[in-house]
């Protein structure tokens, strides 16, 4: 495993070894601290969970630090300031790369033992490590038309091992509106996500629906989409948002559910919808793309 503490400017620094320091105890790097609710009845063996949370991490790094001493801190400092947003990014075994986020705190120490340790304590609101990389799931593809238009090798010697085309041109690709998407979360936990959707004609109120889930969640937007229009929503918690093609933020949203549609962790079927001019339903269209990133205990 490889850990790489960044700070808020973009520096890096191992936080496991360096030629400054060497870890000598990491506490609340993984696993979560679980908060639930539950109530009674006295028709009922056991009780009922109401509520589930996971609250906040809080991760400690303790350092040994190699003399000379004032050298070692020095650096330790340039690196790791108090108050400011910094990022952990861990390399697992198999080469994938998490990445969690905090606010720094640099606990008191002393500069005059050989024998000093600092500390790096990182609060993370957002107790998840997340995949470093997004993930992009496009709903519709694109299907190849190209082709050799001859039927055997000979055709090709009074070519000069060109290619030939009729003057009419012919399409080299097209949008499959294919407008359902089977997304399997990884993660240990609902994620957020970003979805792109982009008009191919006229659209009104474009939703996404989750197919999968009983209550058949969707999130959508009361708004009308020209062909090329675009209007992206973002459902992660604490970024929620809708912006359009010139940036304007919108009010008009409607959802169902608990939350703005979240990919549960496994099996996630998700679907799009509209109407036309008409205000007929319609399924085509239309294609969108989501992004996200999975989440780890």
């Amino acid at each position: 495993m490889q850990l790489v503490f960044i700070n808020a400017k973009g520096e890096t620094m191992n936080a496991l070894q360096n030629r400054y320091m060497t870890i000598t105890g990491c506490d609340g790097l993984h696993g979560v601290d679980l908060e639930m609710s539950s109530s009674t009845s006295p028709y009922f063996d056991g009780d009922q969970v109401d509520h589930m949370r996971v609250n906040p991490r809080s991760i400690t790094l303790t350092y040994h630090l190699h003399t000379p001493i004032h050298e070692s801190l020095n650096y330790f400092n340039s690196i790791v300031k108090t108050k400011q947003k910094a990022q952990l990014v861990e390399t697992r075994e198999n080469g994938s790369q998490i990445s969690i986020e905090g606010i720094v705190t640099v606990p008191t120490y002393s500069r005059i033992s050989d024998a000093t340790a600092v500390q790096i304590q990182l609060y993370c609101s957002q107790p998840y490590w997340k995949d470093a990389e997004t993930i992009v799931e496009d709903i519709s593809t694109i299907i190849s038309m190209f082709y050799f238009p001859f039927e055997n090798e000979d055709k090709l010697k009074n070519l000069n091992g060109g290619l030939a085309f009729p003057e009419s041109g012919i399409p080299v690709g097209l949008i499959d509106t294919n407008v359902t998407k089977v997304i399997n979360n990884n993660g240990d936990d609902s994620v957020g996500m970003i979805i792109e959707i982009v008009a191919l004609q006229k659209i009104l109120n474009p939703r996404i629906s989750k197919i999968s889930s009983e209550d058949n969640e969707f999130i959508g937007v009361n708004t009308t989409l020209d062909a090329g229009d675009w209007i992206r929503i973002n459902t992660n918690k604490g970024e929620k948002s809708v912006i359009n093609t010139n940036g304007e933020m919108f009010d008009e949203i409607v959802y169902s559910g608990n939350d703005w549609l979240q990919l549960d962790a496994g099996y996630n079927e998700l679907t799009i919808s509209a109407k036309d001019e008409n205000g007929n339903d319609i399924t085509n269209g239309m294609y969108f793309t989501i992004h996200y990133k999975q989440k780890w205990q």
